[in-house]
């Protein structure tokens, strides 16, 4: 049984790479541009040493003292400030999963409103099944009045429990 935060880490690591790379710089933007992942072109590296004043020496000193390589599709700077660069197969090991889902719960995410939200439900199904073994919910249960990303599971079970026994004593009188 799968609870809110592990739900959302699986979903973010099946994610396309580009997809699950925008949602963490969104995170980045707002709590911690240090960990920014950028696409690995020449223009972007341009800006990233543009005010330098030697912008070609330090471009190149960042580049042979990290693990760069051109063909790589992302680069970030490590802690040296010398260039890191991903391939869009390992680019996830730059990313703080846990610490994605902690923004995700606390900000929500559109991307997995649009797309996953479907996953998320069967999860939140489970895991009320789990937790109330002598009642369930199934997938035509609407859970469209919460917000299964950023509202507290067990809140949400709670209420959910006691809208079926209201709607059961309604049916029974």
């Amino acid at each position: 049984m799968r609870n809110r935060k592990e739900s959302i880490i699986a979903i973010l690591k099946v994610m396309d790479t580009d997809v699950l790379v925008d949602i963490w710089n969104e995170y980045c933007s707002e709590e911690n541009m240090d960990d920014y992942i950028y696409n690995n072109d020449e223009y972007t590296l341009q800006e990233m040493f543009d005010g330098c004043e030697k912008p070609v020496d330090e471009a190149l000193r960042a580049a042979f003292y990290g693990d760069y390589r051109y063909n790589d599709d992302y680069v970030v700077f490590n802690a040296y400030g010398n260039l890191k660069s991903y391939d869009k197969y390992n680019v996830e090991e730059q990313i703080d999963f846990d610490t994605l889902a902690d923004y995700i719960m606390d900000n929500d995410c559109r991307e997995i409103q649009d797309v996953w939200i479907e996953d998320i439900h069967g999860d939140f199904e489970d895991y009320f099944n789990d937790k109330f073994e002598d009642v369930s919910i199934d997938e035509d249960y609407d859970l469209s009045s919460w917000n299964l990303l950023t509202e507290d599971w067990d809140d949400i079970a709670e209420e959910v429990l006691e809208e079926i026994k209201e709607n059961e004593e309604t049916e029974n009188n």
